[in-house]
């Protein structure tokens, strides 16, 4: 029952994809991310396109051009480092600097852009967007695959679990009519369940290691275990007979 327990526990995590799930969540909220600079710097566009000189506010007067300018190139050269960091697959370092400029931004709201400004930063996001997008599908495909390679493998580790445990349940009924009638030794008996346990504890201390190899490795011993319990019944069967 235990290890049963422990392969529906595992199944489980692997069914779940928390992986998958991870990534998914990651590229939304960057997704969201980028998708409301991008728009934000289109409004301001459209903004500064409809608005006539005398209508500007009174405090853009007060503007130092230089510390816009040089607010400008910081958030470039930080867009210029996300599309570097977007190979290394660092995700998280992707959405801080994303929300560093955010801020920038929420700060320079006041200032009117230029259209060259507005578009070379919005082609920056526009390409961030793109391409960590592209990142994480590909990476999400990977994920996918070795999952379903994962489960698979549980599948078939779980069936060779379920065809001992049939074969457990024959045997005890086999047994007992030979205990009845003297044909089968108890020091045998003994010997089988522990080749049984012995088995399914190797299972249970491998399963502890979640790794494809190791997987790999239960499934040959439970194949195995097996082949020994299917030469016991064989053994029991010309008991009965004899």
């Amino acid at each position: 029952m235990e290890l049963e327990e422990k392969l529906k526990e595992i199944a489980k995590k692997a069914k779940n994809k928390e992986d998958k799930d991870n990534l998914i969540n990651r590229v939304k909220n960057l997704e969201k991310i980028a998708v409301e600079m991008y728009n934000r710097l289109k409004s301001e566009k459209s903004q500064s396109n409809e608005k006539k000189p005398e209508q500007q506010p009174e405090y853009q007067n007060n503007v130092d051009i230089n510390q816009c300018s040089d607010e400008i190139k910081e958030i470039n050269n930080k867009l210029d480092k996300i599309l570097d960091t977007i190979n290394n697959n660092n995700y998280e370092k992707i959405e801080n600097m994303l929300k560093e400029i955010l801020d920038k931004l929420e700060s320079m709201k006041y200032v009117n852009l230029s259209e060259d400004a507005i578009n070379q930063i919005s082609d920056k996001i526009k390409q961030i967007y793109d391409s960590s997008k592209m990142e994480f599908i590909e990476k999400l495909d990977i994920i996918i695959e070795n999952t379903n390679n994962y489960s698979s493998k549980l599948d078939k580790l779980s069936n060779e679990i379920d065809n001992i445990t049939e074969k457990i349940d024959k045997m005890s009924e086999k047994i007992t009519d030979l205990l009845d009638s003297g044909g089968v030794k108890v020091v045998d008996i003994i010997k089988l369940i522990k080749e049984i346990y012995k088995g399914i504890n190797e299972i249970k201390e491998i399963l502890n290691n979640l790794e494809e190899e190791s997987i790999n490795k239960a499934i040959k011993i439970a194949d195995d275990l097996n082949t020994k319990i299917d030469s016991y019944l064989v053994e029991i069967e010309e008991g009965i007979n004899a």
